[in-house]
């Protein structure tokens, strides 16, 4: 890998610019918004950190596009472990989970939507795990559904935007992307820690 590195074209064809070109291509051709949604969801699905995706996302393709790629390929992944989850059954679910996320599982189970906004605002354990356990409970899939976008939602928009304007200000630095930055990232830092603490008290013991 050094020598290619040292040696061929392979630091141009992966540099940020380039891939960024190869994104917006991709963005732009007929079937390129399904195909991303469905390598984001993909994975998503194989673990790849969700928030690492959602930075990716909202720095290849802009706050808006990126956010709204990222919330579709969320919900899709959630939708897919979901299933998973139910398929393999509770018993199965349970024994790999720990006994922490079994509470969890049967929360969601009884609280339905709030259950599963507190998990997703609440990092108690990854996505894929809580979406596991979510379909070994006995919560309907509208209300995980639901629960996962009113949960998830704004921080995707938020982290996507925070991203995709981090880049801007390190390549035209000036006072007005600082200061939209710096916002962006109280905002997000902010209404995590305030949303944490609050429903952290309502987590069972």
């Amino acid at each position: 890998m050094t020598l290619a590195w040292k040696h061929t074209p392979l630091p141009q064809l992966l540099s940020f610019h380039a891939i960024g070109r190869f994104a917006h291509a991709l963005a732009a051709a007929r079937f390129g918004p399904p195909l991303i949604v469905g390598a984001y969801a993909l994975a998503a699905v194989a673990s790849v950190p969700i928030t690492v995706l959602i930075a990716l996302a909202g720095l290849l393709f802009g706050p808006v596009a990126g956010s709204a790629y990222a919330l579709a390929g969320t919900l899709i992944a959630a939708i897919v472990t979901y299933y998973l989850g139910a398929w393999a059954g509770r018993d199965a679910v349970r024994q790999r989970a720990g006994t922490r996320l079994n509470r969890l599982s049967e929360r969601m189970g009884k609280q339905g939507i709030v259950a599963v906004v507190v998990l997703r605002v609440v990092p108690l354990a990854p996505f894929v795990l809580v979406n596991l356990a979510a379909g070994a409970s006995h919560i309907g899939m509208r209300d995980y559904l639901i629960g996962t976008a009113l949960g998830m939602g704004p921080g995707i928009v938020l982290a996507a935007t925070f991203a995709n304007q981090l880049v801007t200000a390190l390549q035209h630095p000036s006072l007005g992307p600082m200061l939209l930055l710096a916002t962006i990232g109280i905002a997000l830092i902010g209404g995590s820690v305030a949303l944490q603490r609050l429903f952290a008290r309502k987590e069972p013991t």
